[in-house]
């Protein structure tokens, strides 16, 4: 009986040897010489060398420097392993196991900020925050469009009573919505005496052509005239809307060239059936007459 039970829990052994070292390599790997304080130091500041990845996290709108990124990755990684360390003891399937630490290197790949998965090679990371910057910056490029008519109409009023830049970015901040978090930010270290850092830190976060456009005019609110802010604000909205016009009529394009493909691909699917009712049908019944 006693060497049954032996026998029985001898085939947990391998998973559960399997698991206690690749948790002791992880520790040693990554936790071994970080303490609890240094961690949290981290995580909370950025740090130079992540420059980069820290501006693409933040033109993709995710709120979270490298530092977080990876230490979620990580953790994420880490609890996937162990659900399936548990999962593989219980079942008694290894293999199990060893698929999920798989696909946790796969995750750590894909999703790691670096800007180079090898040398020469942009990673899997670059390419996804791009495609998320841009859709990103399309929506956020709308909204500039709207604040630009607000300015526009602020520059009217300065003409007639005196307003301040800190004023006339408050009213902006106000009409926005997905461009308000970025306004406050602006807001925050243009307040500070650092106004070069906060109009280059506005046109980053929004990582477009027009948006560092509309950032260098927001500079230049308090150092021309209304008259010519107000020109200068007619331009870029000229200039955004024949982009706009432009990516409308492409759409337009493509709907077009997708609604005519499925008609065609409709109509050749009818005149398949047709054939095969109308020709192949009478046809197969001939054969089957002859070979009845």
């Amino acid at each position: 009986m006693v060497l049954q039970k032996i026998i029985e829990y001898a085939e947990y052994i391998p998973t559960i040897i399997f698991g206690l070292l690749f948790t002791m390599s992880f520790y040693y790997l990554f936790l071994k010489d970080i303490s609890i304080s240094y961690l949290a130091g981290q995580l909370s500041a950025s740090d130079e060398k992540y420059y980069n990845t820290d501006r693409m996290l933040n033109q993709a709108g995710i709120r979270l420097n490298t530092m977080q990124v990876r230490a979620a990755l990580f953790a994420f990684a880490f609890i996937l392993a162990v659900v399936c360390l548990f999962y593989a003891i219980y079942y008694k399937r290894l293999g199990f196991f060893l698929l999920g630490i798989l696909f946790d290197v796969l995750i750590l790949t894909l999703f790691s900020p670096s800007e180079e998965f090898a040398t020469g090679v942009r990673s899997p990371f670059v390419l996804i925050t791009k495609k998320i910057r841009e859709n990103r910056g399309k929506n956020l490029e709308d909204e500039i469009f709207n604040g630009c008519i607000t300015l526009k109409n602020l520059a009217i009023v300065k003409e007639e009573s005196p307003m301040s830049a800190d004023v006339m970015f408050e009213h902006l901040m106000e009409n926005s919505i997905k461009l308000k978090p970025i306004y406050a930010e602006m807001l925050s270290i243009y307040r500070s005496g650092d106004s070069e850092k906060a109009f280059r830190q506005f046109g980053d976060s929004i990582g477009t052509k027009y948006g560092k456009s509309y950032a260098a005019l927001l500079s230049r609110v308090d150092l021309i005239n209304p008259y010519e802010l107000k020109d200068q604000v007619t331009v870029l909205q000229e200039a955004m809307g024949e982009k706009r016009l432009t990516r409308r009529i492409k759409k337009a394009e493509q709907n077009g060239v997708t609604t005519i493909s499925l008609a065609t691909a409709t109509f050749f699917c009818l005149v398949l059936d047709f054939a095969f009712v109308v020709v192949m049908m009478p046809a197969l019944s001939s054969i089957s007459g002859i070979f009845g």
